[in-house]
Order: structure tokens, then sequence, then C-alpha cells
């Protein structure tokens, strides 16, 4: 109960007699004590003050929630205690004498508080005691708030976030359901004082929101709209840029264009966010970024499997977005040769067919532009996507089976070889050491362990 209503239960209960006062109460007070007096059974052995005050309330059948049932019992307590302990001293004696008009004037008093917010107090029985125990019978008038719809709000308002906040936003309007329903919201100030406070103490326990500070708009109503303004604290560590980085074993580069323009998008939307709130929410971004990837067009062709990696280093992001087709296997890269003899530039062109999660039937050709040279062959896959893959194929121009195979050892970094059965091939054998440049581009370390050792620089089509 607020200050005002503390100050008219004061007045209320000031009109009751006190000891000493002229008044018949008084008198019939003084007189029980004058001497020669009969004691009562008061002063033979009974407890002479009130030391603390209890309430007990019973709402009916239209019990409210927990949060606006505590805070009226607090009010109500206060306002007992004013007037029973404070008032009128904590005497048992003058409270009994006196107890119809203490109780009506302590009726009238909280009466007229609940009145204003919307309940009505039907009843009001006084138990004087040690621990004086206030019974009161209420009801909740017709204009009651049913249920909340919360809406997050952020620097850039974008469906990304929405999904990234939603379940929150859920979880706080069933935490306000549980707190406050069927509260009345005729006082529209003293509802919106009740929603900031479980506001607070709802994400005050979400680390997602620890480098936020918010501000609560409350409308009162039969479905009480909840509008909460995010902005970072001055001291919060904010992201400040993004890295991305695509892979692939299945698909064309050219296929992925969308794809990174769609991650890219959803990180944008981070940029400035506190680091708390991504760290918080990595898992989930995660998700969302990979599953938007799976339902752009250009890929939803070849039902894509993606997953995603986020790395918080400093105050940046860098992202690692992994795709790849559940039914077919496509490749096209070029590359030339540094310092090598022979043919020096090669293109390679891979299609094939999965077979199960983890394998597949395929046919890759590698072409020489000059002298032109052509190298068709077919083979058999094991695919351990993104760390890599197993192939063995035979190659109908030297009539001969041959081993490739590629592991990742880092998102930027991988190993690959290409081994002949046939022993008279072993200079065409190749294993190498491959750094991916901006998902595009791919400098290479190679040898044949033969002997010769030299570089390339490729390019993924």
């Amino acid at each position: 109960m607020s200050r005002a209503e503390e100050s008219s239960s004061s007045a209320g209960i000031s009109s009751l007699p006190e000891q000493g006062d002229a008044s018949p109460l008084n008198d019939r007070h003084n007189s029980s004590n004058d001497e020669g007096a009969s004691p009562t059974p008061l002063d033979q052995g009974l407890p002479q003050v009130v030391k603390e005050v209890a309430i007990q309330l019973d709402w009916g059948l239209e019990e409210p929630g927990e949060a606006l049932s505590s805070e009226v019992q607090t009010a109500i307590l206060n306002t007992a205690r004013l007037a029973i302990i404070d008032q009128l001293g904590g005497s048992i004696k003058t409270l009994t004498e006196n107890i119809e008009e203490i109780t009506d004037t302590l009726k009238k008093v909280i009466a007229m508080g609940m009145e204003r917010r919307g309940i009505a107090l039907e009843s009001l029985k006084i138990e004087p005691g040690e621990t004086t125990l206030i019974i009161l019978k209420l009801r909740l008038l017709p204009q009651r708030i049913s249920s909340f719809e919360v809406h997050f709000r952020f620097k850039r308002d974008t469906d990304f976030l929405h999904e990234l906040t939603q379940a929150d936003e859920l979880a706080l309007a069933s935490h306000l359901t549980a707190k406050l329903l069927d509260t009345p919201f005729s006082d529209e100030a003293w509802v919106q004082r009740l929603v900031r406070e479980q506001v607070e103490l709802f994400l005050s326990a979400l680390p997602a929101y620890s480098g936020f500070s918010f501000l609560v708009l409350v409308i009162p109503d039969a479905e009480t709209p909840v509008y909460i303004t995010f902005l970072p604290k001055e001291d919060a560590v904010l992201i400040s840029r993004f890295f991305l980085k695509l892979r692939s074993d299945t698909l064309l580069n050219l296929q992925l264009e969308s794809v990174d323009a769609d991650a890219r998008l959803h990180l944008s939307d981070l940029l400035q966010m506190p680091i708390s709130f991504v760290a918080s929410k990595k898992s989930q971004i995660e998700m969302l970024i990979a599953k938007s990837a799976e339902k752009i067009p250009e890929v939803a062709l070849v039902s894509p499997v993606s997953s995603c990696e986020i790395y918080l280093v400093r105050d940046e992001i860098s992202a690692v977005l992994y795709i790849d087709s559940k039914n077919f296997r496509l490749g096209l890269s070029g590359r030339v040769d540094v310092n090598r003899k022979g043919n020096n530039s090669r293109f390679d062109v891979k299609a094939g067919a999965l077979l199960s999660r983890n394998s597949d039937l395929f046919f890759h050709a590698v072409i020489f532009p000059g002298p032109p040279e052509v190298r068709p062959q077919v083979g058999f896959s094991l695919l351990m996507e993104p760390k890599g893959f197993l192939e063995s194929a035979y190659d109908f121009k030297f009539n001969s089976a041959l081993l490739r195979a590629k592991l990742s050892i880092l998102p930027d970094f991988y190993l690959s070889a290409e081994h002949y059965l046939k022993h008279r091939l072993r200079e065409e054998n190749e294993y190498s050491l491959t750094y991916i440049y901006r998902n595009l581009y791919e400098i290479k370390l190679i040898t044949d362990f033969k002997g010769e050792v030299f570089g390339a620089l490729g390019v993924k089509i």
C-alpha cells in the first residue's frame, strides 16, 4: 500500500479513542483500572501487548495470481500494523474494549484503498492476541487482466531477432500470467508498477539480457500488452564486426551466393549487441542461421542439410556455415600450378548421386586444357561431412584404380591426397595442404613425395 494510503489509514485510526482521552471508551478503560476494581480476565495472566499482526485473506472462488495476492497482503499488513501497534500502542485491552469501532474504521480505510484498485472488501474480522489475526474476505471486481502479450524491441527490429527472442517473450508472458492473472486494471499506475517489478525479476535471471538496460511500457487492459525496449549498457562490450566462411563438399559456390547473403544479413543483426547476449544465444543463433540457409530456393531443390559454428573472439564473431545436399554431390574447380613441369593447369568436374547419407556413386573428370587431355573416372565415396571424404575410383585414361581423400583440419585448412595404385603412375600422385581464402580461392602446397614440390592457386566455381 502506498504512503498516501498509509496516511489515510493513520487518519482513520487516529480518530479512535486513545488512552487518556476524555471519551466514554477511555472512561470505561480508566474506571476499570481504579483502585479496588475487580480484576478482569485480561489482568489475570493473559498477554497485554500485541507483538505482531497476521493477515488471512479469503478470495473466495476467484483467487488472483501470486504476486497480486502478496502485494495486497503486504499493503493490508502495513496498514494494520500502523493502526494497532503504532497508533494504539499495541494494547490488547484497548483493542478488545473498542473492537467494534476499530474494526469498522480499519474496514473503511482498507476498503477505500482496495476499491481504487478494483478489489471489494466484503468483511473484516479482528481476533486480538499477542499475534493479532485479521481475517478478510475479498472479491475481485469485473475488470481484470486475463492475459499478457510481451513484445521485445531492439535498435534493429528484424525477424531474425524476433525468432531469437520469441521463446523468452512467451516465457515472460507466461510468468506475468502466473503472477498477475485476474489483477484488476482500474488503477493503471499500480498495475504498471506490479508488471515492471515482475519484468525486472524475470529478466535479471537471464544472462542473455545482463548487458542491457530496458524500458517497460505497460498498457493495462483485459489483454495487457507489455513493450520492453532494450538498450545496451554504457559499459557493455558490443559486437563490432563479423566474419563468415561457407563450406560445402556437395554444392557449387554458384549455388551458395544466396546462402552467403542470407547468413550475412542475420549476422549483421547482431552488430552493436552486447557480447553477453550473443554468447548466451550462441546455440540458438547457430541453429537459426543453418535452418534459414536450408529454406533458400536455390538450394532447397537439392534437399540441403546444414550446420553452423560460431566463435567469439574479443568483440568479433567468426561464423562457419556448412551446407551440403542429401541427394547430390556437385563440384567444379580450376587451378594453376606454379613452378611445375608439364601440365600446369587443370579443371576438376564432379557429379554424384548419394546412395545414403554417407556414401555416393560419382563421375569425376580431370581436364587439362593444353595440350587437351581428359581423364574420366567413376567411383564410390564414403562421406564424412564436414570433415571430408574417402573415394575409390577407376581412371579410364590410365586404366588404373586410384584413391582420393580429403580431411579438414581447421575451417580454413584441409589435407588432400590423390594416389594411383599402379606403381608406374607414381608421378601422378599428389598430396597437398590447402588454405581456403574467402570461401572461393584455394592456395595449395603440393608434393608427390618423390622430390617434386610446387604451389598452386585454385578457385571453386
